[in-house]
């Protein structure tokens, strides 16, 4: 009986872990350049089109190549499939206070141009499987 029984659970949970939230994510990798040099340290945020309050935004930071790949918060490397407004900030290196509790100050090195996501001109559609982006050319 006990054999049966696990023989007909086994495929219910097999079922169950293919329907978690990472299997439903798609690789997602990129390129960001400005003036059409490598930047290191962009975050990129995918900004789901048709936006809702309970949306997850992917997101990924530039490497000293200019390479990204997307992670969406608590769910893991990838991004869900759809239509997204693209937004970037690149933040001033941060230098090391000696003293305080303070964080230290950083500023975004396009002065706000690409972090509205509603007068954002990127829109990128994620499609199922592995995604590799055009890459974005910003000045």
């Amino acid at each position: 009986m006990r054999c049966v029984r696990v023989t007909f659970m086994l495929p219910l949970l097999l079922a169950c872990a293919s329907c978690s939230s990472s299997a439903k994510l798609n690789k997602v990798q990129g390129k960001v350049q400005v003036n059409g040099k490598p930047a290191k340290g962009v975050a990129v945020f995918f900004n789901p089109k048709e936006d809702s309050i309970h949306a997850v935004r992917p997101s990924g930071v530039t490497d000293e190549e200019d390479n990204f790949t997307l992670e969406t918060p608590n769910q893991g490397q990838g991004a869900p499939a759809g239509k997204y407004v693209v937004t970037f900030l690149w933040p001033e290196e941060v230098k090391k206070k000696a003293f305080g509790t303070e964080p230290p100050d950083s500023r975004d090195r396009f002065e706000g141009r690409y972090a509205d996501r509603s007068r954002s001109k990127f829109e990128v559609e994620v499609k199922k499987g592995d995604n590799q982006l055009q890459p974005f050319d910003l000045k």
